[in-house]
């Protein structure tokens, strides 16, 4: 197991700064909180494989005054390919006139309701089979309200670190967000820089387009269209994306349960720069794969279907199914799973994953997850 070092000068500052804020006098209001988590399971390609791995968060809930607050969040994993002792986030939220900065490892999600979101400030994944990840940025945000839940948003991200760190290797984002009733616009612009290909070729990528989230009668709408560009190797692509989503109630009368369907196709038009997208997206995401990342073979891909369907048993217990295809080699994958809240702030999930790989060749597996929250 490694022990990531907090290799700059942001970690420093962030580490005086939390100092400062626990010192003695304020050593008994700290509360300290967290996830524990055990996973098992077995795979199949060609053979039976078993995989074992933890995952241990410690969150610190410190001493906030009335304009600054912080947050930290330790985590350690245990698994078969990249084991780690680390931050998940540390940051300091100062407020400010109208809005806030934030300062250090923080989320950041731009989301608008998709599964998958080409516009993102990072890549993450929202609510696929029950599940979310987001992008840990390491960099700092400035939040502004413009009133009537219309916001401006600033972000620069150090993705090397401070010490050292090259100006064309920085991250930029701006995010501009109109609310109406019923309807919600936002117009994003990302400029990344990234480590993809099997040489991890690097380049950096310009993201520009305009999101929007509505109703249109029962139905939730949503969708995208934006602009990719590679800087160094001056390939272009246009991203569109269409999605909805719908609830509906089934059962007995004063038994009904509630269904949930979303689904949403994506598509790069031009063929280019579908599988950039895919790789960042995918990198900690998978897909049931038992691969490492780093040795797993990027599919050659430019538009993908997304659904999920899932049933509330009861108010402690779900079950679902994901999927995910694309339309040229059909690749296709399957994600089913059952959670249900055990009681004493233990939780369980059992889930699939079946795949078909371009080539025709079938895998799959099965998890138990056991996660306890304190």
């Amino acid at each position: 197991m490694k022990l990531k070092p907090f290799r700059n000068l942001l970690s420093c500052t962030l580490i005086i700064f939390f100092l400062l804020l626990v010192g003695v006098e304020n050593a008994q209001a700290i509360e300290v909180g967290g996830k524990f988590e055990l996973q098992s399971g077995l795979f199949y390609q060609e053979e039976f494989r078993a995989n074992f791995s933890g995952l241990g968060e410690l969150e610190f809930f410190l001493p906030e005054t009335r304009n600054l607050n912080a947050r930290l969040v330790l985590r350690a994993k245990l698994d078969d390919f990249s084991p780690e002792v680390g931050i998940k986030y540390f940051y300091l939220r100062r407020q400010v006139a109208n809005g806030h900065i934030t300062l250090g490892r923080q989320p950041i999600s731009w989301s608008y309701g998709a599964i998958l979101n080409p516009l993102d400030f990072g890549f993450g994944v929202d609510g696929l089979a029950g599940e979310s990840t987001s992008p840990e940025v390491d960099g700092i945000r400035y939040f502004h309200s413009l009133g009537n839940g219309a916001s401006l948003q600033l972000v620069t991200g150090f993705s090397e670190g401070l010490a050292g760190q090259a100006l064309d290797r920085v991250g930029y984002g701006a995010r501009l967000r109109v609310p109406r009733a019923g309807h919600d616009f936002s117009i994003n612009l990302i400029d990344q820089p990234l480590e993809f290909g099997p040489v991890q070729l690097e380049d950096n990528l310009l993201r520009v387009g305009m999101a929007y989230s509505g109703d249109a009668g029962p139905l939730g709408v949503y969708g995208t269209i934006g602009y990719y560009r590679l800087r160094s190797l001056e390939l272009d692509d246009i991203v569109g994306q269409v999605g909805i989503d719908y609830s509906w109630q089934v059962g007995p009368e004063y038994e009904q349960q509630t269904v949930y369907f979303q689904g949403e196709y994506l598509r790069f038009f031009k063929k280019e720069l579908g599988p950039i997208f895919f790789i960042q997206m995918g990198a900690g995401n998978t897909f049931g794969s038992s691969e490492s990342p780093t040795q797993a073979t990027p599919l050659e891909l430019y538009d993908l279907i997304v659904g999920n369907l899932s049933m509330e048993i009861d108010p402690f217990t779900r079950i679902g199914s994901a999927f995910i295809t694309e339309t040229g080699e059909w690749f296709f994958a399957l994600i089913p799973y059952y959670q249900t809240d055990l009681g004493g702030a233990v939780e369980l999930r059992v889930e699939g994953s079946f795949l078909r790989d371009p080539e025709g060749e079938v895998r799959g597996g099965g998890n138990v997850v056991l996660s306890y929250y304190c």
